[in-house]
């Protein structure tokens, strides 16, 4: 069996793939890092076993400004047709929503910080929460949410009843908040000017992550393994997992 390879698609230097080029590196798979702003999408994707989309500065329906967003949406039809895997986040979770066809809706305010985010029924049973809790502690910074793709399934939402979390077919996942930061990338996000001018309204918020994010740090890498681990074995990048395997982690019905 050769080498798996994941095709990356990274917007800015500011959103790397961190955790999740961490996991792949560890599996021993290869993954390829394009910027899609800047450089050119390829026009097939038989070489790819799965596509990673991650967040971006820009907003998913303003393609007149920034003709790669269509591009992208052309590449994301191209994966599902070919039943390739395929994990957006937040941008990308939300170009995969408007790809299939549902609203993308700008809040009166952006979602910035550590918020909970609950897994629905439907999710607890999804193969990617396996392991999981119900109830998880992420980090979101977006501007926008999207509707529910028609055929998709909800799987899971936070608080003010934003969708979080959504799969179309057997293995398109569509997520809005983050799981792919390092310590290193809290550091660079929390002390950057433009991060902070982001939270001038509301200083409590960002001095409580600055000052949160080491202690919530550990769970939150973990549940992000285990979403990337879960992800990998939908995809078939790396073996299924035996029920021994299974031992010690999370109930899907853990509170």
């Amino acid at each position: 069996m050769g080498t798996k390879r994941i095709l990356a698609l990274q917007h800015t230097p500011e959103d790397p793939p961190g955790l999740v080029l961490d996991m792949a590196r560890k599996q021993h798979i290869q993954i390829d890092i394009c910027t899609s702003s800047h450089e050119p999408l390829p026009d097939v994707l038989y070489d790819y076993d799965m596509l990673i989309i991650f967040g971006g500065q820009e907003h998913v329906y303003d393609e007149n400004r920034y003709p790669f967003i269509t591009k992208e949406k052309e590449l994301t039809r191209k994966a599902l047709a070919r039943g390739l895997p395929f994990l957006g986040i937040c941008f990308g979770g939300q170009l995969l929503a408007s790809a299939l066809g549902a609203r993308i809706r700008r809040l009166a305010a952006p979602q910035i910080g550590l918020l909970n985010v609950h897994i629905t029924d439907a999710g607890r049973r999804d193969p990617i929460y396996t392991g999981m809790p119900a109830h998880q502690l992420a980090f979101q910074w977006h501007n926008d949410v999207f509707d529910l793709p028609q055929d998709g399934v909800l799987l899971a939402t936070s608080q003010g009843r934003e969708h979080q979390a959504f799969r179309f077919g057997p293995n398109a996942y569509g997520i809005q908040y983050h799981i792919e930061l390092t310590p290193g990338m809290f550091e660079e996000q929390l002390s950057d000017k433009t991060t902070r001018r982001a939270f001038q309204h509301k200083p409590e918020t960002y001095q409580h992550i600055k000052e949160a994010w080491r202690t919530v740090y550990p769970t939150y890498e973990e549940h992000s393994r285990i979403f990337l681990d879960n992800l990998f074995r939908i995809g078939q990048l790396i073996p299924a997992r035996s029920p021994i395997h299974d031992s010690g982690r999370y109930r899907r019905t853990a509170q």
